[in-house]
């Protein structure tokens, strides 16, 4: 008797983990699968976007799970990160670099910091870096993406924040003679738009490079719901100012500003924005993913 309750106990403990794991497999698919945009929604709004006169070339943001707003502080005007950018860029001799100054024309009341050193310069400009290096041949044979991509990121280390960019959302333009790569870092597995390093790569080296360094910070911890990208495309072409067929190139969905008001002490609020790239704009589309 005393074995057979022993073995009834048993198969209930076994009862009960099966039950939960069961519960716990199901909570996890359920989860999954809320935030995520059905094949019947995206052939719906596919459907209205073509009745509208919109060809959609871009593959659909599928998730919009809740995601936290931050802020974002540009370090590149900071002069202990310039001067410790260079260092690591160039080495701590730093004998035969040069320096000057100018004012900005960009920014009123500030001045440009330039580091040269034979045909490489760096240049600051408030949260703004670019770098040239004269002595790259522009007319040489395009590189693979493959060879591109090495460069590329070569170059990011040289600067020292390989680490940050290491899992890098990126894109990638081809020209004539160059491929244009640039990357962002991720912030809740989105990417920053308003920290992108854009590098334009040659045959033999990098050409010219801009570069927004900063710190990001969750600003509450609290999530807030994302509005899902078919019903931010319904009625789209309102805000389009083309004539005729448009085109969507791409959308992705991202970090950035609310508003560009240059660097501050506290930093800048940026929020989930989808950007969207329409054939014939010359710059994409940002709209709010929150509202």
């Amino acid at each position: 008797m005393e074995m057979n309750g022993r073995k009834i106990l048993e198969r209930l403990i076994l009862l009960f983990i099966g039950i939960n794991l069961i519960l716990f497999i199901f909570i996890s698919i359920r989860r999954g699968t809320q935030y995520q945009l059905s094949q019947t929604r995206i052939n719906n709004i596919v459907g209205l976007l073509t009745e509208s006169g919109i060809t959609l070339e871009a593959e659909l943001p599928k998730e919009f799970a809740p995601k936290m707003s931050a802020t974002l502080s540009y370090t590149g005007d900071n002069v202990a990160v310039r001067s410790n950018l260079v260092k690591v860029f160039w080495g701590n001799d730093l004998s035969k670099v040069s320096r000057s100054t100018e004012n900005s024309k960009e920014h009123f009341a500030s001045k440009v910091y330039y580091f040269n050193k034979e045909d490489e310069r760096l240049a600051f400009d408030k949260e703004e870096i670019t770098y040239t290096n004269t002595g790259v041949n522009l007319l040489g044979i395009k590189p693979s993406i493959t060879e591109a991509k090495a460069k590329a990121e070569a170059f990011i280390k040289r600067l020292g924040v390989g680490k940050l960019y290491k899992n890098a959302y990126f894109e990638i333009k081809e020209e004539e003679n160059s491929g244009i790569i640039t990357y962002y870092p991720i912030f809740e597995y989105i990417p920053i738009f308003d920290l992108p390093i854009e590098i334009k790569v040659y045959a033999n080296g990098i050409g010219s490079a801009t570069i927004y360094l900063g710190e990001v910070n969750a600003a509450n911890g609290k999530k807030q719901r994302i509005t899902p990208i078919d019903l931010v495309l319904f009625g789209i072409e309102e805000y389009i100012p083309l004539e005729g067929n448009i085109v969507i190139k791409d959308i992705t969905l991202g970090y950035k500003r609310l508003e560009k008001k240059g660097s501050n002490l506290w930093g800048e609020e940026i929020v989930p924005m989808y950007k969207i790239e329409v054939d014939g704009l010359e710059k994409p589309l940002f709209v709010n993913a929150y509202t």
